[in-house]
């Protein structure tokens, strides 16, 4: 467990494609051990304070913002636990313009902006699944079936 809380505007797919999302998510968590989570793009994040004020705030944003098409951009991975296997986000001009919005209400905790749609959390190595999830296309062949490798076939965040 975290010893500090920490905190993060998402922006969340619609249905189909969040129970879709969510599905695979479960199955590659469940299959690597590792944590569950509801798909999203975080849109900012890494801050902390008095829950209550932070709602207001969040409240206060998501007034201020627009539902947004969301462009993913193909499989990647790293070796940091919340980018252990991602989708890149396309830096849209409506994209860049939420972010600006979230910061006039929260200060990023990292100077880059790095906006992507995560399908599994880890301490990995590449080499712990990387190459087997690439080997056996699953995941390749679940984000083409499901529009989401398609960089002309943007979610909406609504």
């Amino acid at each position: 467990m975290r010893e500090n809380t920490s905190y993060s505007i998402w922006l969340l797919p619609e249905n189909p494609l969040k129970d879709i999302l969510f599905s695979h998510i479960q199955e590659i968590s469940s299959r690597f051990k590792g944590p569950c989570f509801k798909p999203h793009v975080t849109l900012n994040g890494g801050f902390n304070g008095n829950i209550e004020e932070l709602k207001e705030r969040s409240e206060s944003l998501a007034k201020s913002l627009d539902p947004i098409e969301v462009s993913l951009e193909g499989v990647s991975f790293a070796d940091e636990f919340f980018y252990s296997v991602f989708l890149p986000v396309k830096k849209t001009e409506a994209m860049l313009r939420a972010y600006d919005i979230s910061k006039r209400f929260f200060t990023p905790s990292k100077s880059t902006f790095l906006p992507h749609l995560s399908l599994a959390y880890g301490n990995f190595q590449l080499n712990d699944f990387g190459e087997d999830i690439i080997k056996d296309k699953e995941v390749l062949k679940f984000l083409l079936e499901n529009g989401c490798a398609d960089l002309n076939k943007p979610y909406n965040s609504g």
